[in-house]
């Protein structure tokens, strides 16, 4: 078993799957939020509270999306219990003899890099060409009657997920942000840090909380401040290419059209209405863009949610590429 160190926080979080899983008995959750929120560690921490629930955990990394016939077989031979098992080509077979395991005995499966199917540089949700059999074992997995659970762990949200949750209590999907304060401070407690309280809390703002963006800047506190974050927020520029390599990864899977409304709020500087940017664009599909936007994480809204506007991390990234 795989055990998680250093794990701060998410006690509601974990509360709240916990439910879901093991008294609600949901059949499929999908587990979403921005690179580096955690997901992954999340997911782990939450098999340790959970397993002895289930007869089996697996777990399996889609990272480099595998075909679906090939990620079913190697589950209906470790199910089965049988490495020499016969298992149709047909993948409706394959899916329809997985649902029968998972009725027949409570398994936990983890599916962790659900983006790794999804189409990079389309709206949010859409399957990779000759990954859209995927939705076939989501749909059964949600719709069909069975004791075990489906934790899909994704930056990006297929569309069948929401379509189901409309349909079935036994569907729910949960996007973790950033760590609560305390929990954030743990993290530079950990390390060894000196300054305010306030500075500190001005520190995990900027990074929006984000857990494999703290970790980042609390080492770089430690090795080039002396532990000082003041001395950090008013020496250093914010750059890291660790940081900005993360939010490159996400940047590249957008659409063109959501590429520009990007470079339209970095542009702007400040928030703006749906209606300014249609304004500033003048295209079709300006409100399906900025939600997918939205649910990557890479906008958000403020004053009084009608104004839309990039967190300052990722506008100073969005910034350094207009600039080149």
């Amino acid at each position: 078993m795989h055990y998680v160190s250093h794990f701060f926080g998410r006690t509601q979080e974990l509360n709240t799957l916990q439910q879901w899983i093991v008294q609600d008995k949901c059949r499929l959750i999908a587990l979403l939020g921005m690179g580096g929120m955690g997901k992954t560690s999340l997911a782990l921490k939450l098999k340790e509270h959970i397993h002895d629930n289930f007869e089996y955990v697996i777990r399996r990394s889609l990272k480099n999306a595998p075909p679906l016939s090939e990620l079913l077989g190697s589950l209906l031979k470790i199910l089965s219990k049988d490495e020499n098992i016969d298992i149709p080509d047909n993948i409706n077979i394959r899916i329809a003899r997985l649902i029968n395991y998972l009725s027949s005995h409570r398994y936990l499966l983890l599916l962790d890099d659900g983006e790794e199917i999804l189409q990079p540089r389309e709206l949010i949700g859409q399957y990779r060409q000759g990954f859209e059999d995927y939705e076939k074992l989501f749909r059964q997995v949600g719709e069909r009657p069975h004791q075990s659970c489906l934790l899909l762990i994704s930056r990006e949200k297929p569309k069948i997920i929401q379509s189901l949750e409309d349909n079935t209590r036994c569907v729910k999907s949960f996007q973790i942000q950033g760590l609560d304060e305390e929990a954030a401070k743990e993290i530079f407690k950990m390390k060894g840090f000196s300054g305010s309280e306030s500075r500190l809390t001005e520190l995990i703002k900027l990074y929006q909380s984000n857990p494999f963006k703290l970790n980042i800047v609390a080492r770089t506190i430690q090795e080039l401040f002396g532990g000082s974050v003041t001395n950090f927020l008013d020496q250093a520029t914010l750059d890291f290419n660790d940081i900005y390599n993360l939010i490159d990864t996400q940047f590249q899977r957008l659409s063109d059209l959501e590429k520009e409304i990007m470079y339209s709020l970095a542009s702007a500087g400040q928030p703006l209405l749906l209606t300014e940017l249609r304004q500033q664009i003048n295209k079709k599909g300006i409100t399906d863009a900025m939600k997918s936007l939205t649910g990557r994480g890479l906008v958000e809204k403020t004053e009084g949610e009608t104004h839309f506007t990039l967190q300052r991390i990722v506008m100073k990234y969005v910034n350094r590429k207009l600039s080149r």
